[in-house]
């Protein structure tokens, strides 16, 4: 979708910190150019990735892109959404012109109510937690119904189920901008 992708990540290996960078190319051979790994100073830096993407590419995928920035952290926050919400979500700086928010800590200002709860842990399936969110309806903008329920594993969503048939009512709340959204996590 992009004309330029660069990726600069810091790993640790044998102890210490690396820095790995090298632009991706859409191309039949050689989609890795300008490649570079070398070993850090000790002391510096800290293990982490930054993708940099840049221009649309003008194809098929360009007209159904989002073109206002508003759409396009909307579209990050609901379509992430389980993601975020679990225990183990990395922490994603997304910066578009000059506008930054920071993922999961973005998410928490469309949650109005959260509650969770668990259920004893059984020798076959292990632990399950249920997360019950009353979210504001941004939660829901780009996925093909209003209300849902997330079925989480290892981390990410096996399934994402509208129940929207099951509840019987739009949106809800104080000013009728309210979804529900819960987590089933294993």
């Amino acid at each position: 979708a992009f004309q330029s992708i660069h990726v600069d990540t810091t790993y640790e290996k044998d102890g210490r910190l690396r820095r790995r960078t090298f632009n991706f190319t859409l191309s039949r051979d050689e989609q890795i150019t300008d490649y570079t790994d070398k070993l850090l100073p000790a002391g510096t830096g800290e293990a982490g990735m930054t993708v940099t993407f840049k221009g649309l590419r003008d194809n098929g995928y360009a007209e159904r892109f989002p073109t206002r920035l508003g759409h396009v952290f909307r579209h990050i926050t609901s379509h992430f959404l389980p993601t975020f919400i679990g225990a183990r979500s990395p922490t994603i700086v997304v910066t578009c012109g000059d506008d930054t928010r920071t993922y999961p800590r973005e998410i928490e200002s469309f949650i109005h109510r959260r509650q969770e709860l668990a259920t004893p842990a059984d020798g076959e399936f292990g632990e399950l937690r249920l997360v019950l969110m009353e979210c504001d309806k941004i939660a829901s903008a780009d996925l093909p119904g209003k209300h849902f329920v997330h079925f989480i594993a290892h981390d990410r969503t096996v399934k994402s189920q509208p129940i929207d048939g099951r509840l019987g009512l739009k949106f809800f709340g104080p000013a009728g901008d309210r979804v529900f959204h819960a987590d089933a996590v294993r």
